[in-house]
């Protein structure tokens, strides 16, 4: 099982932390969303079933 984000929240991150400490500590990875999908869809996996949860900006909430 994986949990990441989905690739929607990298604009929120920026505007928050700025762009620079964003891409540094927010930049795309191999766990991001849309890096992992085609990885795993190209086999990535070794076979094993992956249940992957992303994370969206529906779970953003600028109030807390």
């Amino acid at each position: 099982m994986i949990i990441t984000r989905k690739d929607e929240l990298q604009p929120l991150f920026k505007e928050l932390l700025g762009n620079a400490a964003a891409n540094s500590k927010f930049g795309a990875t191999t766990t991001h969303m849309g890096k992992l999908l085609p990885r795993l869809e190209g086999g990535g996996g070794g076979g094993c079933p992956v249940l992957v949860v992303g994370v969206g900006l529906a779970a953003y909430d600028p109030a807390t």
